[in-house]
């Protein structure tokens, strides 16, 4: 043999030998010596490696994870996202991102909850104290672990609108009431005790940040106030008016039938995904306790009256840090000046 033809043989060899070596250590080296559950705790690990199937001594390279992925987020609802990581040379992590209970609709004589990102999470007889509750919507599946539909296109874009609004300003939990039954007067429910009259769905965003941070600010609107806030045309003006209610009137929008912030206990839990037979009307899949993120979705505050504004007619833009007089005090966006009474 040719020294050319020598060292085609050789390079070869090494070559053969090499990818031996790479084959030897994808499968008998990278084997899963350990499974690790991380993050939120909304689910026991066992009832999480049931579903996912994974054993110690599978091969860590080849092991599948999309479909075990979309597995857990399905069967298990409180699961928000899941996410399966590989870590050479042997430890297998599943990621759990737990659900946050965002609102309930009304459906079928039940409620159906939802968490801040619309992921369908259970159906109970009655809504639970502190979650926001939705109505004049009518949610086109109630399959529990998947995102929700509602049979009018348009409304579902308006509702997933505000939504998003309330989750980036962290206040999802301080709004009870959201009506979409009119997508030309939407309107929604600071604490059950200020009402926003929205109007149609242009600037819907903009609109609810604006009275959110009248409503929060106890120089705008005191801690014990109840009343109106429209905001009907803010985003033109940059202006909103608040009338208070007349002493004996009250137009809250408190929670109907929830008694307390806590779930009742289900003593039979079924992470299978096959039903229980406790009489609080829980499926499987479903964790004993609400995951909150570790706040407390009542934390607003009810404390003194501070700041209380007057009776009717007052009108704020988001640059101000106070009101004036009992007909209303105006402020323009930019400048933050009075303007007087009397409006």
């Amino acid at each position: 043999m040719s020294k050319k033809g020598r060292a085609v043989v050789y390079l070869l060899t090494f070559f053969g030998v090499l990818t031996s070596a790479v084959l030897l250590c994808v499968f008998l080296l990278f084997r899963v010596a350990q499974i690790e559950v991380t993050g939120d705790q909304v689910y026991s690990a066992s009832d999480i490696l049931k579903i996912c199937g994974y054993e110690t001594g599978d091969n860590l390279v080849f092991l599948p994870t999309k479909e075990q992925e979309e597995q857990l987020e399905r069967e298990l609802p409180y699961i928000e996202k899941a996410e399966v990581r590989k870590r050479l040379p042997g430890t297998l992590e599943i990621s759990v991102t737990a659900a946050k209970v965002g609102a309930c609709i009304e459906s079928g004589g039940s409620w159906l909850y939802l968490s801040e990102n619309g992921k369908l999470l259970e159906r109970q007889d009655k809504p639970m104290a502190g979650v926001m509750q939705i109505v004049g919507v009518t949610p086109e599946d109630s399959t529990l672990g998947t995102g929700l539909k509602l049979s009018d296109a348009n409304v579902e874009t308006v509702f997933r609108q505000i939504m998003a609004k309330l989750v980036e300003l962290d206040a999802v939990n301080k709004f009870t009431k959201l009506d979409l039954s009119d997508l030309y007067n939407i309107r929604i429910w600071y604490e059950g005790r200020i009402q926003f009259l929205l109007g149609n769905a242009a600037d819907l965003a903009y609109k609810v940040e604006f009275g959110y941070k009248i409503a929060s600010d106890p120089k705008s609107i005191g801690t014990q106030e109840t009343g109106t806030l429209d905001l009907t045309v803010a985003n033109d003006v940059k202006r909103s008016t608040f009338t208070a209610d007349k002493p004996g009137e009250n137009n809250s929008a408190s929670s109907v039938g929830g008694d307390s912030g806590t779930v009742p206990d289900s003593s039979s839990n079924d992470s299978s995904g096959e039903g229980d037979t406790s009489d609080d009307g829980r499926d499987g899949g479903i964790p004993d306790d609400y995951f909150t993120g570790g706040g407390d979705s009542s934390d607003g505050d009810t404390g003194g009256d501070t700041g209380d504004i007057g009776d009717t007619g007052d009108t704020w833009d988001t640059g101000d840090d106070g009101g004036t007089g009992d007909t209303g005090g105006t402020w323009d966006a930019g400048d933050g000046a009075g303007e007087g009474d009397g409006m």
